[in-house]
């Protein structure tokens, strides 16, 4: 199985992650670090696979991706939180962002969007 080749851009964001979550290892310990990977995981990975289904640099889709994350997610799991354990509504969000996702990547097709 052939993995494909990362880009300059998605090379950079990697690095700034890794040093993001070694810096918060460092001045926070260990709770910090889960919780960067956790959220980026959880949140931002479900909303950056949407938006790579649109013809985007891959910087936009990461801005595009941090800012909606920040309101998809709190809001649904917010929402799920009233009918289910908050525990369970934090899994179930991220499950149907990346279901929407999944979704959104098989029915915008990168040659039918021509970005602005």
């Amino acid at each position: 199985m052939r993995f494909p080749q990362l880009s300059e851009d998605q090379k950079w964001m990697a690095g700034a992650l890794a040093l993001l979550c070694i810096f918060a290892f460092m001045l926070l310990g260990t709770s910090a670090a889960r919780t960067i990977i956790g959220f980026t995981l959880l949140s931002l990975l479900p909303t950056y696979l949407f938006f790579d289904a649109f013809s985007l640099r891959e910087s936009e889709k990461a801005m595009f991706a941090l800012c909606a994350s920040s309101a998809f997610f709190p809001s649904l799991t917010y929402w799920l939180g009233f009918l289910i354990p908050f525990t369970w509504a934090i899994f179930l969000s991220s499950a149907l962002l990346f279901t929407a996702a999944f979704l959104g990547r098989r029915t915008f097709k990168r040659s039918q969007i021509r970005s602005i």
